[in-house]
């Protein structure tokens, strides 16, 4: 009966950070595969990663190809949105046709956009990436541990308080994660 109880109290925790480890663990295996396709950031390697003075507390990741109305869309509820007076960066990652071809307007729209929250960056990528590189390949781990990112893609927008929520569920999951090592422990 303990034991039934105890599991029964611990599988929330333990499943989320079972499942964190789980994309943890298929990440690296994605990066670390033999053969795999070659690194879109060769061509950003001076630009990327961007060091800052002082640690940002929210990365915004944008994805775009060749849509650049629904990215001016994106860009206005990012304008909108209400981050507390916290340092913000917004990267935005341009990608290319498979023939090396790049969106001259989607870049245009991402170089216009003024930035008022914060820092932007604008990266075209060199070659085609992809939507699943785009994806992994777009965000390196930061050493510092109070950053949250997150990842959009360009046909989506954002509500005003969307960082009120992001907070609070970051957050409930590091009390989860806190939860589950001391269950773990005992």
């Amino acid at each position: 009966m303990g034991l039934i109880r105890k599991l029964k109290s611990s599988w929330l925790p333990s499943s989320i950070f079972f499942g964190m480890f789980l994309c943890w663990y298929m990440l690296h295996l994605v990066h670390n595969t033999p053969g795999r396709d070659p690194d879109p950031h060769i061509d950003e390697v001076k630009n990327f990663p961007v060091l800052f003075d002082s640690a940002p507390q929210l990365r915004i990741i944008v994805l775009t190809y060749n849509r650049s109305k629904s990215l001016k869309r994106l860009f206005e509820s990012l304008l909108m949105a209400d981050y507390e007076g916290e340092r913000v960066v917004l990267d935005v990652w341009v990608d290319r046709s498979i023939n090396g071809e790049v969106h001259n307007e989607t870049v245009q729209v991402a170089n216009n956009l003024q930035f008022v929250h914060g820092e932007k960056n604008v990266y075209v990528r060199g070659q085609q990436a992809g939507i699943t590189n785009q994806w992994l390949r777009t965000w390196k781990l930061s050493d510092n541990p109070q950053e949250i990112c997150v990842i959009l893609e360009d046909d989506l927008t954002v509500s005003p308080v969307f960082y009120r929520w992001l907070k609070s569920v970051h957050k409930l999951t590091k009390m989860m994660i806190e939860s589950a090592d001391l269950h773990f422990k005992e």
